[in-house]
């Protein structure tokens, strides 16, 4: 029997990073999101995720919450994903630069130094190079490396108006 890497799906909304790394192979063994109708949508597309997901705020998930929520231990986490809210960084924003959900990057970061995946994937808007986002990235990159992993960044394109932004990372063998 095939091996199957272990994932975490964090902000995942109705489900479609859970269910693109599904599909390519990988179990979803925990899923998250602060907003109820997005859980709600991910739990009604059973057939399509396997995975538990739970209603949750970053600000309280840590591997401790994660194990009494599925009720075990946690186990080799093989991967950490997730698209953390990209409203803060949009270049179609406007007002004021200062938005608290862009802290929630640095959660991000957070769980995944907790947690220690072998690799880790956050997506983003292209916005996260401007004024607004670079400093939450360079934070992101010197927590990250400062802890054993080496970053990959790039943009890419879907068929739409949008840039998207993708970062992800790896544990070093050096390490």
């Amino acid at each position: 029997m095939e091996k199957k890497y272990r994932i975490i799906d964090c902000f995942c909304g109705a489900g479609g990073l859970s269910l693109g790394f599904e599909r390519a192979g990988f179990e979803v063994v925990y899923a998250f999101d602060i907003d109820k109708a997005s859980i709600d949508t991910y739990r009604h597309n059973s057939k399509f995720h396997h995975g538990p997901a739970f209603v949750r705020d970053i600000y309280y998930v840590g591997k401790d919450s994660i194990e009494r929520d599925i009720g075990g231990e946690l186990g080799t986490i093989d991967a950490v994903v997730g698209g953390p809210p990209c409203q803060g960084f949009s270049v179609q924003r406007r007002g004021e630069d200062a938005d608290t959900r862009n802290n929630l990057v640095l959660e991000y970061v957070r769980l995944i130094q907790e947690i220690r995946p072998k690799l880790f994937v956050m997506e983003n808007v292209g916005g996260l190079l401007s004024v607004r986002g670079k400093p939450y990235l360079e934070q992101l990159t010197a927590k990250l490396e400062g802890t054993g992993y080496r970053i990959c960044k790039g943009n890419f394109s879907l068929r739409t108006t949008t840039c998207r932004r993708a970062e992800g990372g790896f544990l070093s063998s050096a390490n």
